[in-house]
């Protein structure tokens, strides 16, 4: 199987839903005008106002307003609420989640940024990971394999032909960061205790944690391009999970407010 280099994303639907054994990847475009991402003010909470006006440069500013009210018209169309309505809580890690009394049953989402482009993960699962990394070149993947991956996955890391070993290394990364994400823990889970697979001819898969293949069949994994040249990855407890890849554009906020609420 050679890496998928292409992923079929669908226009967003007029429902927006959690469905049983789905998970719902969207991406989302950053390049809002500074005028069209300051329509998004209102809709953000007073930290993240603070957090805003840290930013030093106009771009990195811009780009964290469309980033957190993204995720809140999204989440909102879920919820069927308005999206500054929307309230988060923080794990002991940072990552961000709902208020038990405001979601019924299972639901998870996730959020990952790079470059232009930012992608949320949503499924009736509380464990749901994902990641993204945009091009780079002249990447010492090796030394930062040394650093960061695993045994097995630094072998298989040399054994590839020079010019395959940054695209395998992004795909490595992305698969271990949307693990480490799913989990919740961070850095708690030492970056060496689990490995995935690396070579382009394998299918991305968890290939060991703490040195069991048999609990790395218990997590399912696959690999998508929020654009071309882009490395993903959306990773999940389970095996049997259908992932549906969707657009998202940030339109009039009145008009993601009246579907918020109607959706």
């Amino acid at each position: 199987m050679m890496r998928r280099n292409k992923t079929d994303w669908k226009p967003c639907p007029d429902r927006i839903r959690t469905i049983q054994g789905e998970v719902h990847v969207w991406r989302c475009p950053l390049g809002l005008s500074a005028k069209r991402a300051g329509g998004w003010l209102r809709v953000l909470s007073s930290d993240e106002l603070i957090r805003a006006g840290r930013f030093v440069y106009k771009k990195d500013r811009v780009q964290f307003i469309v980033a957190r009210a993204f995720l809140r018209v999204l989440l909102g169309r879920y919820l069927h609420r308005l999206p500054g309505a929307i309230r988060f809580t923080y794990g002991e890690n940072g990552k961000p989640g709902l208020p038990a009394h405001t979601i019924h049953g299972p639901f998870g989402f996730n959020i990952a940024h790079a470059g232009d482009w930012i992608v949320c993960a949503v499924a009736p699962s509380s464990q749901i990971g994902v990641d993204i990394e945009c091009p780079r070149r002249g990447l010492d993947v090796l030394s930062l394999g040394d650093s960061f991956l695993s045994d097995g996955e630094q072998e298989a890391l040399r054994s590839l032909p020079v010019g395959e070993r940054i695209t395998s290394f992004l795909a490595c990364w992305t698969r271990k960061e949307a693990y480490l994400k799913s989990m919740g823990k961070g850095l708690q889970v030492p970056l060496d205790s689990f490995q995935v697979s690396v070579r382009p001819s394998e299918r991305p898969r968890m290939v060991a944690i703490d040195g069991n293949q048999d609990r790395a069949e218990h997590w399912f994994m696959e690999e998508f391009a929020p654009t071309q040249g882009y490395a993903g990855a959306v990773v999940a407890p389970g095996r049997n999970w259908k992932v549906v890849y969707r657009d998202f554009a940030l339109e009039s906020r009145a008009s993601h407010e009246k579907m918020s609420v109607k959706a």
